[in-house]
């Protein structure tokens, strides 16, 4: 009999143990208060933070998620904004190297034209037949840019001293760039 006292007491003290452990838990919010804890009134203030919170707090927390989700939207854009910047800037460099790409290209034709103008000068001045055999020596492109930088009468003089075949080739030439 000793034996079953010592036995039921044990497990009591065990069994006040566990409990204790389980409430300090619910109490610690480590582990979820059961519903029926609202039913009794000492054990109801463990979980009265849980369910009853103040609507200040909730109102707080909704207006917290609601701005989360619009800085997470500004976000979004602002990124959305950054790569159409980043975009744009590529393409303004790109655009940047090619009209500067022209402006090279129109300063060497001006260059250029100023430079057959002053020939066309020269040639001018010196007899057809003298020329006639130097332009023998020069490439179509180099004759064309002279002779069209020459007044008329002079450039026909120049194309009528030359022999026939060169002549017409230069003549045709001529006629392609012109038309």
């Amino acid at each position: 009999m000793a034996r079953a006292l010592r036995i039921t007491v044990i497990t009591l003290l065990g069994l006040i143990i566990a409990v204790g452990v389980w409430l300090s838990f619910i109490y610690l919010k480590m582990l979820p208060a059961p519903g029926f804890f609202n039913h009794i009134p000492p054990l109801a203030s463990l979980t009265a933070d849980d369910q009853e919170e103040d609507p200040a707090i909730q109102a707080m927390k909704i207006e917290n998620t609601q701005l989360n989700r619009e800085v997470q939207k500004l976000e979004k854009e602002l990124k959305q904004a950054e790569a159409r910047q980043r975009q744009a800037e590529g393409k303004l460099a790109k655009l940047q190297k090619e009209a500067e790409a022209i402006e090279q290209t129109t300063a060497a034709e001006a260059a250029q034209g100023d430079i057959y103008k002053e020939l066309g000068q020269y040639y001018s001045s010196i007899k057809a037949q003298n020329a006639a055999a130097v332009f023998d020596e020069l490439d179509d492109e180099t004759i064309i840019g002279i002779l069209q930088n020459m007044e008329s009468e002079d450039a026909a003089k120049i194309l009528a001293a030359m022999t026939p075949q060169r002549a017409a080739i230069i003549t045709k030439k001529m006629l392609q760039v012109a038309g």
